[in-house]
Order: structure tokens, then C-alpha cells, then sequence
């Protein structure tokens, strides 16, 4: 079975939905590390080498995180086209992206 491609509107929800938290990233911490803070999530202050980050203040919420990504990834692969798949997703995403600028807010002086 073939992966299906995805739509024009979809890839640009992808890119901005990673490219506001990388900008967001750059106006907070200038520096290379800042275009995988969205990926990194609570552990994006480690990328600047601080243990400070959201995994060192709210230990239960990271992985909570996790866990709800992997819960997010599969609804998304089991029922693809389900509305609340997506929107389970969305919500993780902007979580996982909240707990990375967080962290990185809080490695500022």
C-alpha cells in the first residue's frame, strides 16, 4: 500500500506549525540550537546545555508528554482521516511546543 502524498494545505500547516516555534525560539535564544526546540520539547534547554529546562521543574509533565505524542501518533496512523485524531494531535503539538519555549524561557538570565 502506497503512502499517501500530502495535500498543498497540509504541508503548509506542517511548516508553519514548526516554523512559528523556531521563530519564536531565534527572538528568545539566538543561536543554531533554536531551529529543534520544537522537536526537543521539555528537553529543549539541554540543547544549550542547561539542565534546567521544563524536565527539571515539572518532572511529571515530561513524560505525560511523551506518552500523549505516542498516543497522539498512533490514533493518527489508526484512524487517519478521524477529526478527533487530528485535533488530539494539534492539542499535543501545542503542548509539546509550550513545554520547549518554556524551557527555553527559563534559561534566560
Amino acid at each position: 500500500m502506497p503512502l499517501p502524498h500530502p495535500s498543498r494545505r497540509g504541508t503548509i500547516a506542517m511548516l508553519v506549525a514548526y516554523g512559528l516555534p523556531v521563530a519564536a525560539a531565534i527572538a528568545m535564544r539566538a543561536a543554531w540550537p533554536s531551529l529543534l526546540v520544537p522537536a526537543a520539547g521539555p528537553w529543549a534547554a539541554r540543547l544549550f546545555g542547561h539542565s534546567c529546562g521544563m524536565d527539571g521543574f515539572a518532572p511529571p509533565l515530561t513524560p505525560a508528554l511523551a506518552v500523549a505524542g505516542a498516543l497522539a501518533l498512533g490514533l493518527a496512523l489508526l484512524v487517519p482521516r478521524s477529526l478527533f485524531a487530528r485535533l488530539f494531535a494539534v492539542l499535543w503539538w501545542i503542548a509539546w511546543v509550550l513545554a520547549a519555549l518554556v524551557s527555553i524561557a527559563n534559561t534566560l538570565e
